[in-house]
């Protein structure tokens, strides 16, 4: 039987995940520069977006940082 080291697995869930949020956060995004993500790199995602009040334009900012980590579990022993 094959089966991936801890890491690895960490590894697939975390990329799962990190393509899962992506997607959602792009559908936000548009091509006329309002929205946008930037992946900072494997672990923070940043969802920009523009806002306009009183004439004012700003910049909104969210930031994702994912983080995973594998901790083992006691096991009871009887």
């Amino acid at each position: 039987m094959v089966q991936n080291t801890i890491v690895q697995e960490q590894e697939n869930r975390h990329t799962g995940l990190l393509s899962e949020l992506l997607a959602v956060m792009y559908r936000f995004s548009d091509p006329f520069g309002h929205r946008w993500v930037e992946v900072v790199h494997s672990r923070k995602i940043k969802l920009h977006s523009r806002y306009v009040d009183g004439g004012r334009t700003y910049e909104i900012t969210q930031t994702m940082t994912l983080d995973c980590d594998a901790v083992p579990l006691e096991e009871k022993r009887s």
